[in-house]
């Protein structure tokens, strides 16, 4: 209602008042002329209307006037202007009674009622309706319906009560059968609930409602009794009952040849309409185990009721009678065979005159009869044979032979002949040779089938020990009586004169006959190519002499020969050796300097040159003996004797040093210090010393890249005497240093002439022989109280004194990934290169200037692409697509100062999707270009997989490419790279 006030009460015409004027109504906006509309207004409002001039009048509180279409009082109601004056229905008029259209004035005159109706002909007069299930309850009669009355501001109902109740369906029919739950009551909505006494069943629903009719709804049901239906089948057995309703009893009983097992055979009809089973069952006779038969046996498969078997008898025993046949019966026993077993009868065995027979255990089925044999007899057969169920002996009744005693016994060294072996014969022993029989020879055969005795023994002859002999050795182990064996043997130097073995024979004497000794002759002195050797005596200890030709000299330890106990001469140890020089000498002419004390200027070395692993391109000589690998001025003219004395003298410079003492070459016309570098272009040179490094190494790939060789030649120690040649044929001193490497590999080789070295050094100067590791610790050869030893010895070989060999190798990592380098290119050459040449056809190229590389979006910087790139590469920027290709490469471009570079050592190439080939790649580059490494074949690397360059690049390049169909595969491909 209220909103409906509202959307009356909206949209207030500013011109209302006059068009209302204009009609003949009072004007409202006029406060005073409210008094003819009546009194307790509060307020009263022009609203719109569309076919009439309205005003809408508020009372005042506790005042109300009657509104016509609503049939109700209101504070607010409507007026029209019609025919000049103002229509309503009533004026504000106090409050009588409170509406009762409210429902909460409803609850203040009664409950459950469903609604309020006003008589049209009276506003003080209204009818309750009661709510479906509901009466109204009066003096008289009760309906669904009563009147209210305004009295006093009240309203006031003729019922009594004044209120609506539900309606009353009253207990249901009783059934003495059934259960009836009220417990919800039996007015309106109520519900009851139905249950039947055990062993009846409702018929109809098990609920019914109270409905507004005060009936029970459905109709209440009976209660009827269960009939649990004729008796249930009984497994071999039968159940009657004359009544099969609730509570009735039957018997059960079982089938012919079955028995009852339980409690009760009973059965009864229960409250839940079924019967209740026998507590127990009907199980079948059973007869068990078939009988006992005597001798015999009976089989059956089953033992229950009517189950038949057969019986048999056992094995010797033989069947009397009519049925063998048995049968279990209804009163759980079984029928017997009708007969019975007889034992079977094998008789006596046939007699035999050497034999005694026992048949003390009868003689029927299973019985035993032992046979023995008089003496001096044997059984042929077996000594028993038990009686079978065939009525036969077996074995077969056996014979009795005589006894033999078999071949005469074996006399030990000896032998018996009997002409008869049977029982009692009689025969002779002998012995064999070389023995002798004592005690009696005759032999008998016994009755127990043996031989008695022989009672004598044949004993061994005996030789005795051989004759001695002082230079001879009898070995005696083996004893000496016959065919004893006797071992001689003689003493060292020594030889037998007969044989080296004797035999005790049957006559007591040793053949052949015992041998002697006689000392060993070598014969003449051996031949010694090139030279003659001479002994005064040639036998066991003989010594002999050898000497060298003319034009030879002899190599070795020892120049002597000695008879040796096997007859031969001593080898000896050396040989005489043609006169070659040890110092190497060259076919190009070396650098020649004269001088005393001098520090030469540095020698530049043309390749890499590994010193224990360091790489060193200089090296400076030193006329007192020895060369520097560096540029720096050595200011001490003379080593130390010991590594500490040696390392101080150095000053941290790499010295090596053939003898460092006060050496002076100044005035000596044929004297002096020659420098040679030598590479692959000296090849006679090269291959020289090549050749010895291969021989003392067995490096046989040893290939030298440079060799740096620093020869003295008729040098003398320093005198103050001139000129300085006066010296040299008393003091003269010639010796070589060569340091050769095949760029791994590095080798120190110190030749020393054996005719030229016989210098008598000054007390006061040390001498000294050696080289220096890089830790500037020294490996000192030789000193003054030993370098005469350098022309006397050899470390490579003793019969070429005066040579010397050190290795100075040290392989790093760079040297190892150089030759695994040159294992890669030699491996991938041609499939890789070939491979990789075919996919750059579809790279796009580098461009040239950095500037044009910065507008390529599907480039981004990347400068780790070159790791440790180094101060050299400081201005190197490098840039990388973001994706590979269609075509599988990922493209790598570097900038030198904004310049496309590719031949410095760090260019990169481009890289590849495929796995394989981009994992080979990387590790070649690493082993071949890496900037940690010397980069020494990085341009062989470069051959196969060649750097990044702008040659082909064009303007258009930057124009992206449009995708096609016809796109080359990248296949896998495998590539065999020793490792």
């Amino acid at each position: 209602m209220s909103a409906f006030l509202v959307a009356i009460y909206i949209g207030v015409f500013c011109s209302a008042s006059s068009n209302a004027e204009n009609n003949g109504c009072l004007d409202l906006d006029n406060h005073t002329n409210w008094q003819a509309i009546g009194p307790h207004i509060q307020e009263i409002k022009y609203v719109r209307s569309s076919n009439r001039f309205r005003a809408s009048v508020q009372c005042e509180p506790g005042y109300q006037g009657f509104v016509l279409f609503q049939q109700k009082y209101s504070n607010r109601f409507p007026m029209d202007c019609i025919n000049g004056s103002w229509t309503f229905a009533s004026p504000c008029m106090e409050v009588v009674c409170p509406d009762i259209s409210n429902n909460d004035t409803w609850k203040t005159n009664g409950e459950n009622i469903q609604r309020i109706e006003y008589l049209p002909s009276s506003l003080s007069t209204v009818t309750a309706h009661c709510l479906n299930g509901y009466e109204a309850i009066s003096h008289n009669s009760s309906n669904d319906h009563f009147s209210v009355k305004c009295e006093q501001g009240v309203w006031v109902a003729e019922v009594a009560e004044g209120a609506c109740q539900k309606k009353d369906c009253g207990n249901p029919l009783p059934d003495p059968n059934r259960r009836d739950d009220i417990s919800n009551g039996t007015v309106y909505l109520s519900t009851v609930f139905f249950s039947c006494n055990d062993g009846y069943e409702l018929v109809g629903a098990n609920t019914s409602l109270c409905t507004d009719l005060s009936k029970w709804r459905p109709e209440v049901p009976r209660c009827k009794i269960k009939d649990c239906g004729p008796p249930l089948d009984w497994a071999h057995g039968t159940c009657i009952a004359t009544n099969t309703t609730y509570q009735s009893i039957g018997l059960c009983s079982c089938n012919t040849g079955y028995t009852f097992t339980g409690r009760n055979n009973s059965i009864e009809c229960l409250a839940n309409g079924s019967w209740r089973v026998p507590d127990g069952n009907c199980t079948i006779k059973n007869c068990g185990p078939p009988p006992y038969w005597a001798y015999g046996t009976c089989i059956t498969t089953k033992t229950t009721y009517q189950s038949t078997g057969r019986c048999s008898c056992n094995t010797g025993y033989t069947f009397t009678g009519r049925n063998t046949s048995i049968e279990c019966l209804a009163n759980g026993s079984w029928r017997v065979p009708d007969g019975n077993c007889t034992i079977k009868n094998c008789g006596n065995p046939l007699a035999d005159p050497h034999r005694h027979d026992d048949t003390s255990n009868g003689t029927v089925f299973l019985s035993t009869v032992t046979f023995l044999c008089n003496d001096g007899y044997e059984l042929v057969g077996a000594n028993t044979s038990g009686c079978t169920e065939l009525s036969k002996w077996r074995p077969e009744v056996p014979n009795c032979k005589i006894k033999d005693c078999g071949h005469p016994p074996d006399l030990a060294y000896g032998t018996c002949i009997a002409t008869n072996t049977t029982f009692q014969s009689i025969g002779l022993c002998s012995c064999i040779t070389g023995y002798t029989l004592t005690g009696q020879n005759s032999i008998e055969c016994l009755a127990n089938g043996s031989w008695r005795g022989p009672d004598g023994i044949c004993t061994i002859k005996n030789c005795e020990n051989p004759i001695a002999d002082p230079n001879r050795h009898d070995d005696t182990s083996n004893g000496t009586v016959y065919l004893s064996t006797v071992t001689f043997s003689c003493h060292d130097g020594y030889e037998l004169v007969g044989a080296n073995t004797s035999i005790c024979t049957a006559l007591s004497t040793w053949r052949p006959e015992v041998p002697n000794c006689k000392i060993k002759d070598c014969g003449p002195p051996p031949d010694l190519a090139h030279g003659t050797c001479i002994a005064t005596s040639t036998t066991f200890r003989s010594i002999g002499r050898c000497s060298c030709t003319t034009g030879y000299h002899f190599t070795g330890r020892n120049s002597s020969t000695k008879c040796l106990s096997n007859g031969s001469w001593r080898g000896l140890d050396g040989s005489c050796a043609i006169k070659e020089p040890v110092i190497i000498s060259f076919e190009t002419n070396g650098t020649r300097f004269n001088g005393d004390n001098n520090i030469l200027d540095t020698f530049q070395i043309p390749n890499r040159f590994p010193y224990f692993g360091t790489y060193y391109t200089l090296f400076r000589p030193s006329m007192n003996g020895f060369i520097a690998l560096d540029f720096q001025p050595l200011y001490n003219q003379y080593g130390g004797e010991t590594p500490s004395e040696w390392t101080a003298a150095i000053q941290k410079h790499i010295v090596i040093a053939p003898l460092w003492t006060d050496i002076d070459s100044r005035n000596i016309s044929n004297g002096g210090l020659w420098i040679h570098v030598l590479t692959d272009r000296d090849k006679a040179d090269v291959l020289k010393i090549q050749d010895r490094v291969r021989q003392y190494t067995n490096q046989t790939e040893f290939n030298v890249s440079v060799a740096l060789v620093a020869t003295w030649k008729h040098v003398t120690v320093h005198s103050p005497y001139e000129p300085g040649y006066e010296l040299v044929n008393h003091q003269n001193l010639s010796m070589q240093v060569i340091l050769v490497t095949d760029g791994m590999f590095t080798y120190i080789m110190f030749n020393y002439d054996r005719e030229q070295f016989s210098i008598r050094p000054l007390p006061e100067v040390s001498v000294a022989s050696g080289y220096t590791h890089l830790d500037y610790s020294a490996s000192v050869l030789s000193t003054r109280n030993n370098f005469t030893n350098l022309i006397k010895e050899s470390n490579v070989n003793p019969a070429f004194p005066g040579r010397w060999l050190y290795n100075v190798t040290a392989i790093t990592v760079s040297m190892l990934n150089e030759t695994r380098c040159l294992q890669f290119v030699m491996a991938n050459n041609y499939t890789l290169k070939s491979w990789i040449t075919e996919q750059l056809v579809y790279a796009l190229p580098c461009p040239c200037q950095e500037v044009l590389m910065l507008e390529d979006y599907m480039f981004t910087r990347k400068d780790e692409i070159l790791p440790g790139i180094g101060t050299k590469f400081t201005h190197t920027t490098c840039y990388e697509s973001w994706f590979f290709s269609v075509y599988g490469i990922k493209q790598r471009c570097c900038y030198m100062f904004s310049k496309l570079e590719s031949q410095y050592p760090g260019a990169v190439a481009a890289e590849f999707e495929n796995s394989t080939i981009a994992s080979l790649l990387h590790e070649g580059y690493y082993q071949c270009c890496s900037p940690e490494g010397s980069q020494k074949y990085c341009h062989l690397y470069q051959q196969i997989n060649p750097p990044d360059d702008c040659s082909r690049y064009t303007i258009s390049d930057e124009i992206q490419m449009a995708d096609k169909k016809d796109c080359p595969k990248i296949e896998d491909l495998s590539v065999d790279v020793e490792k």
